[in-house]
């Protein structure tokens, strides 16, 4: 049986910041790939603020979890910042059991997301 990815991905930016809206259902290597390289152009691009909405995402496999430490990583490395937000529960016990909840920030939407990247803008401002 063939599954297929409902719906895409849409990255879109608000002021600085990207977010990532993953897709909901099953996501194909190929849809991965895509995520991946959309949000490698945003970084190259000079946008290093990223919202990762998991929101929709009710399952997600080894690679897509792979493609997310990496968006992690990237970041990060260039004194970035990235959150995760609003993940499912099984998606949210998934990142619990591999302890990537303690290395990823992880709010409940995007609004807070944004609330916290806002206030993390205003503590280096300051």
């Amino acid at each position: 049986m063939k599954r297929e990815s409902v719906m895409e991905y849409r990255l879109y930016k608000t002021g600085l910041v990207a977010i990532l809206e993953t897709p909901e259902g099953f996501v194909s290597p190929q849809e991965i790939g895509k995520m991946r390289d959309a949000v490698r152009k945003t970084l190259v691009e000079g946008t290093n603020k990223l919202i990762v909405d998991l929101g929709r995402s009710n399952y997600i496999n080894s690679m897509f979890v792979g493609v997310l430490v990496e968006m992690y990583t990237s970041f990060t490395n260039i004194s970035g910042n990235i959150v995760y937000a609003g993940p499912q529960p099984a998606v949210l016990q998934l990142l619990r059991t591999l302890k990537l909840d303690q290395i990823f920030e992880i709010v409940e939407n995007v609004d807070a997301a944004l609330a916290r990247l806002a206030q993390r803008h205003q503590k280096v401002s300051t």
